[in-house]
């Protein structure tokens, strides 16, 4: 606890220094900064004549629609609001007999304190309610009570990417090689995508990933502490993946290709089209993706001379095409009433050839077993998602009523082909096997919430949700027989597991203000159902648990340009499916592999200071954290006999975490914005429940900076670098890595098209590395993809807005406000 309480005085140390050097009085540029109010100010006329017009309506609401205040126009048509925090604002323009305006997305900073949006004009004799949007480039990072949000559109360094190139770029998540993802050193990290479930988390996260690609994304929440609203799934939070949907009226679109060193290609299209009431909108990615892997596995075995030292060499290709197609809708009923119905749907196929080469040692490095491995993989597999919304208003507009339902179906086959050729000894009947693969999985989840404001600044929410999944996973493995010259079926090495759960959950959240104090306490309560049946040995086992998860957060406003905020969370990480099927693959005679129907839920409490300050051109976020794991879950791996590990997945006793996380935003001058990241933490691990001296601990760092270059009329330079140092385990550690990536991009065409280059990993030094210590055996394994790539990429926007009813207004370059906190 020396490192945290280290940490804890630093940060109450730099709260302190910030604190006092802005009320220091001998430094006018701070005061200046601190007593500074922002003002919005407008005109409206009639649009028939351009005539001012007094006596119009003109309310201000902040960026949740809550209202602030209102005010007239006078004889000239002019309104202006005073004393404006920093921040975004929406405004409604009316007056009887006239059309209706609203103005969304005016936002005020230090920098830019005074806002005149242009100039509204209302028609005579007109119902109808035009939408004038103020488009203003987000700031990098935004900074939210509960999550923090990293603005990623229109991110020139992961053009051609997909989601996993998105989340390299984050800060506090680290993607390895093979696109597992971890936030702040924990892998159990749980990923929505607007708000829903996306799959079964774990083995086909990263597949699934890849497929999103990187153009169809706006923005990644990161909620590491998240409120009893949430599902109490995920040790370390949820990361939400929020995909873009058309805006302003009319129709317009887009049309990208990207070409990429080593075969890689993609083309998406996308189109909006929208009006008073409707706004529909679709989306369409083609991708080919050709790499190339390999790795080396060296294992050093402490008790058989024969075999003191085995390694396994492996090379392979994998090409992979996918078809990814989204649509939408969003109807609004009435003024109070929406609807929305949304889906979307993946189609893929990859091929897959690996040459994995092995060689057995004796005691005086006498090779006694040589052979090839070779391996073939046909897979073919869609995923279909669809989410319903309806949203009903009060008459208070903070009462809010919101019912949901999704769905979500993933599929794949696949057939895998291998033979075996040995060198030494030299064998007549090599085995050779086939295995059939189907992999089915349903999931649903209905969900309801209902908002109750007991006042301007306190509400009480309340609301269920109930998921529902089911699994199939059917393995058929198939011998050849040289005897009858065919393929005949190995019981030994095939199985049918089927695997429900269900979770039923309500909570119950109490939120406020109290001048510049805020508060959030809430309750979660889950109840979860699991079955589990191996059909190929008729076992079965079931689960049933009930548990309560608590929340709170607490912040307090220093003033103006600072405020600190401090959480808890208790959160629950239940088994996956693949660590519960208890079936033993044995289908390579050196490595088993089985899942472990006896594991036990992990509890994780969770513990969180922040502190948040602006400066004139920079927004500052120190924090530190710390989670507390009881059964933490975890791959383990032992030595069964002389030759064959065993993988599988059990609990250890506990794990604690704690650490400091550091991140910057700013704009040293107009045309450069920089971003950054800084994490430190400490882990210890004790397993001792599993073995005598199964402890570990270490500590790690990681960092990420992003550097994005405008200049108008040349081109535009974006530079991103993280690194991830290692992380322990009971049994060993996790290798850092690292990468670099570049991007330049061009406009040209009134800024309608652009062309864009990117080069990632440039240094190709981005790898997976793991370190194994036991007491009978130690291994070191190790995994390269052909990360450094290049991809050229050109993008087309096109589209008609509705000039007559000027419904969407960009405002003028010097309005283009940012504070870091977003809208």
């Amino acid at each position: 606890m020396k490192i945290i309480s280290t940490s804890f005085f630093l940060l109450l140390f730099l709260i302190s220094v910030l604190t006092y050097s802005n009320s220091f009085a001998g430094n006018p540029v701070l005061m200046d900064s601190v007593q500074a109010l922002g003002k919005i100010s407008g005109t409206v006329v009639d649009k028939d004549n351009n005539i001012p017009l007094s006596a119009v309506s003109v309310q201000l609401f902040n960026s949740e629609n809550s209202l602030i205040t209102g005010a007239e126009t006078g004889t000239d048509g002019k309104f202006q609001f005073d004393n404006l925090s920093n921040g975004t604002y929406n405004i409604k323009i009316e007056l009887v007999g006239y059309s209706t305006a609203n103005v969304k997305g005016v936002t005020i900073t230090k920098d830019k304190p005074s806002v005149s949006i242009e100039t509204v004009k209302l028609k005579s004799g007109s119902v109808t309610t035009e939408e004038i949007v103020v488009e203003a480039e987000k700031s990098a990072i935004e900074l939210k009570p509960d999550k923090k949000v990293f603005n990623v559109e229109g991110n020139m360094i992961t053009e051609g990417g997909s989601a996993v190139d998105v989340l390299k770029n984050v800060a506090s998540v680290s993607v390895d090689v093979d696109g597992n993802i971890s936030l702040r050193g924990s892998q159990d990290v749980k990923v929505i995508v607007d708000g829903k479930p996306f799959g079964q988390q774990g083995a086909n996260l990263a597949t699934l990933l890849e497929q999103i690609p990187a153009n169809q994304i706006s923005s990644i929440e990161l909620i590491t502490n998240p409120s009893a609203k949430y599902e109490a799934e995920g040790t370390s939070g949820i990361i939400n993946i929020v995909l873009k949907k058309g805006t302003g009226f009319g129709y317009n679109g887009s049309v990208s290709v990207n070409a990429g060193t080593k075969d890689k290609y993609n083309g998406t299209l996308n189109m909006n089209l929208r009006n008073n009431k409707v706004k529909l909108y679709g989306s369409y990615d083609y991708r080919l993706y050709n790499f190339v892997i390999q790795g080396t596995s060296g294992r050093n075995n402490f008790i058989n001379p024969t075999s003191s030292f085995i390694l396994q060499e492996n090379a392979g290709r994998s090409r992979n095409i996918t078809h990814f197609s989204k649509a939408g809708f969003d109807y609004t009923l009435s003024e109070r009433s929406s609807f929305s119905l949304s889906g979307s749907y993946t189609d893929r196929d990859r091929k897959r050839n690996e040459n994995t080469h092995t060689t057995q040692n004796d005691l005086n490095n006498v090779v006694n077993t040589e052979y090839d491995l070779f391996t073939t993989d046909a897979t073919t597999g869609y995923n279909f998602d669809m989410a319903l919304n309806y949203t009903q208003k009060f008459k208070n507009p903070k009462q809010l009523l919101t019912g949901d339902f999704s769905f979500f179906k993933y599929k794949d086959n696949s057939v895998i082909y291998s033979s075996r050729e040995y060198a030494i000894p030299v064998t007549i009947d090599p085995p050779k096997q086939e295995q059939f693969n189907i992999d089915d999985n349903n999931e649903s989840n209905a969900q309801i919430d209902y908002t109750h404001p007991f006042s301007e600044n306190s509400k009480f929410e309340i609301g269920y949700k109930g998921i529902f999944k089911k699994s199939d996973k059917d393995y058929k493995t198939d011998i050849f027989n040289y005897t009858t010259n065919s393929f005949l079926p190995d019981i030994n090495q095939s199985n049918k597991f089927i695997y429900k759960e269900q979770i039923h959950s309500g909570y119950t959240q109490l939120a406020g203000k109290i001048k510049e104090f805020g508060y959030q306490l809430g309750l979660r309560a889950e109840q979860t159902n699991v079955d589990g049946d191996l059909k190929t040995t008729n076992k079965t086992f079931t689960n049933s648990y009930f548990d309560l998860f608590p929340s709170a957060s607490l912040s307090q406003k220093l003033g103006l340009t600072e405020e600190i905020q401090v959480s808890y969370s208790r959160r629950i990480s239940r088994p996956a499916l693949q660590q519960l099927n208890p079936f033993v693959n044995t289908s390579d005679p050196l490595n088993y592999f089985s899942g472990n129907e006896n594991l036990k839920p992990e509890y994780i409490d969770s513990y969180e200071l922040n502190f948040l300050k602006y400066f004139k051109t920079v927004t500052v976020n120190p924090g530190i954290f710390y989670r507390h794991s009881k059964d933490q879950l975890a791959r383990s791996r032992v030595l069964i006999d002389s030759n064959t590990t065993l993988t599988t997945f059990t609990n250890y006793g506990t794990t604690k975490t704690y650490g400091a996380e550091l991140i910057v935003n700013g704009s040293p001058f107009e045309f450069w914005n920089l971003n950054g990241s800084a994490s430190y933490f400490n882990t210890d691990v004790n397993a001792e429940n599993l073995q005598q001296g199964f402890v570990n601990d270490g500590y790690t760092w990681s960092g990420k900076i992003n550097s994005s270059m405008r200049f108008p009329g040349i081109v535009d330079v974006m530079m991103s670098y993280f690194y991830s140092g290692r992380l322990v385990v009971a049994q060993g550690e996790l290798s850092p890595f690292q990468s670099f990536d570049i991007s330049l991009k061009k406009d040209f065409w009134n800024n309608q098209a652009s062309v864009a280059l990117r080069v990632s990993d440039v240094f190709n030094n981005l790898k997976f590395q793991v370190l194994l210590d036991g007491s009978r055996f130690s291994e070191t394994f190790f995994r390269k993809r052909d990360t450094r790539s290049a991809f050229l990429t050109f993008t087309y926007k096109f589209g008609q807005a509705d000039k007559d009813e000027k419904r969407q207004r960009r405002n003028s370059p010097d309005q283009n406000n940012n504070d870091g906190m977003g809208f």
